[in-house]
């Protein structure tokens, strides 16, 4: 499973559990495969989600309270429509 969460972030299983990844934008010279970076390893979708809830609203660039609640609703709505798939 790989869902886009952000502009290029992703939550993607392996066999233990779950990633946040966010793609480099370049690839493995020898495989030619994407290379990620990544942002955090859970053991639940549920935890997934928390952890790129807080991710995603750590990137706000909000400069005042009214912008960062906006930013806030924005990522929730966004995270409850994966959640609810």
């Amino acid at each position: 499973m790989k869902i886009e969460i952000g502009k290029r972030k992703y939550i993607e299983t392996d066999s233990i559990g779950y990633l946040i990844k966010e793609y480099t934008g370049k690839q493995d010279k020898k495989t030619g495969k994407d290379l990620y970076t990544i942002i955090g390893s859970y053991g639940t979708l549920d935890h997934a989600i928390k952890g790129a809830f807080k991710h995603l609203v750590h990137l706000s660039d909000a400069e005042i309270l009214e912008q960062l609640q906006k930013d806030i609703e924005k990522v929730k709505e966004k995270l409850t429509k994966i959640y609810t798939m």
